[in-house]
């Protein structure tokens, strides 16, 4: 995640995502990945995307969307990449 997305990020959002970071280092005992994170992120960011859209005029809301989109496709290849599956790789 660069710098300029976790600012956009709302603090309440912000807080949720290192909560459950904490959470899952305490559970599994061992780091969390950066792309772990990145894909935390980007569920928040979809969760919140109707909201944050319907602030936006409508090509910017699109905009939004196909941004949205694409992260979730480069993080899902990075996923499949890590776990060996160059099927979808």
């Amino acid at each position: 995640m660069k710098p300029k997305d976790w600012l956009e990020l709302t603090m309440p959002e912000r807080t949720l995502v290192l909560e459950q970071i904490s959470e899952q280092q305490k559970a599994t005992g061992r780091a969390v990945t950066a792309l772990e994170i990145n894909l935390r992120l980007q569920e928040v960011l979809e969760r919140t995307a109707a909201y944050d859209m319907s602030l936006m005029d409508e090509e910017q809301s699109q905009a939004y969307r196909e941004r949205l989109r694409q992260n979730r496709e480069r993080l899902e290849k990075k996923k499949a990449v890590l776990c060996g599956n160059t099927e979808t790789a």
